[in-house]
């Protein structure tokens, strides 16, 4: 796509503020476009349930249930549909439970309190589109099972240039990446080279943000990108995804610091991703980003 000469100027200086930063968030790759690869022995491949069931930490072990924090809704990684939870997220963690014959107590909080939940013990873990970042993994262990990127959706037609976007009002969920990093930074770049600033305007939830988008209340929404093209689809035509997705990164499963449920996890969740599981699961929510491999605390920025 072209870019006007103001947009060139404001992609210069969001790549310097973001060196300097040590993070990015004004690069532009597309989500999920390399299929993952997977062995041609996967199929056949299985786990140890019994060694894995005596990793689990005591409570998980002896109480025969992992307890599992989230937040809705985020569609279609976890939503309520004729009042039960579901979503990807919501299967990938109950083809996990399954594996390790485990039940699961899926209980719902406030964004902001996910991570904090997970440090004190509240939850075993957290399910909610997490990317996994060098900051969340100072305060939790990050277990990875698939990539997304930020999206920008807007009112169908209506020509907003995420890289070009000063004087726009965008908004975005409070305490997302996109809030937090992405788009103070573009906001930045914009003063940076004498253009006026980006107006950001936080929503107490994805949905929110979308009603507000259709409402008029803001030019564009900035999100990850699976919410975005769910939210495309299910639109009417309302609304459209923005260019290609950006800033792919590894959604992650927080833990606590030093739990021997990351290492667990991890291999499950290689195991699904071996076995084709993970790839069923995806295609059944239209998702792209599979991941080859797994991995613990594996952060770029």
């Amino acid at each position: 796509m072209r870019i006007s000469l103001p947009a060139r100027r404001i992609v210069v200086a969001c790549a310097a503020l973001m060196m300097t930063a040590g993070v990015a968030a004004c690069s532009s790759d597309e989500a999920g476009t390399s299929p993952a690869s997977t062995s041609s022995s996967a199929a056949a491949q299985t786990v140890d349930v019994a060694a894995l069931k005596a990793r689990l930490p005591e409570r998980v072990r002896t109480s025969g249930t992992l307890i599992v924090g989230t937040n809705a809704p985020f569609a279609p990684m976890e939503f309520e549909q004729d009042g039960e939870l579901t979503g990807f997220d919501i299967d990938l963690v109950e083809a996990i439970a399954q594996t390790l014959e485990l039940n699961t107590d899926i209980r719902q909080s406030p964004f902001p309190q996910l991570l904090p939940d997970v440090q004190s013990g509240a939850v075993d873990m957290a399910a909610r589109g997490l990317f996994d970042t060098r900051s969340r993994e100072q305060l939790v262990d990050m277990v990875t099972y698939m990539r997304a990127g930020t999206q920008w959706a807007q009112r169908t037609g209506s020509g907003v240039e995420p890289e070009n976007a000063c004087g726009k009002k965008v908004g975005a969920e409070a305490d997302t990446v996109q809030l937090t990093v992405e788009l103070p930074a573009k906001s930045q770049a914009c003063k940076a080279v004498g253009e006026e600033r980006i107006d950001v305007v936080a929503f107490d939830s994805e949905q929110a943000a979308m009603d507000g988008l259709l409402a008029g209340e803001v030019d564009a929404i900035s999100a990850d990108s699976p919410v975005i093209r769910y939210s495309a689809r299910r639109s009417g035509g309302r609304i459209e995804a923005v260019d290609n997705a950006f800033d792919t990164q590894p959604y992650a499963f927080p833990v606590a610091k030093g739990s021997p449920l990351a290492p667990v996890l991890q291999q499950v969740i290689q195991h699904l991703i071996d076995t084709g599981e993970m790839k069923a699961l995806a295609d059944r929510w239209g998702l792209q980003g599979l991941i080859a491999a797994s991995t613990v605390n594996a952060a770029i920025n």
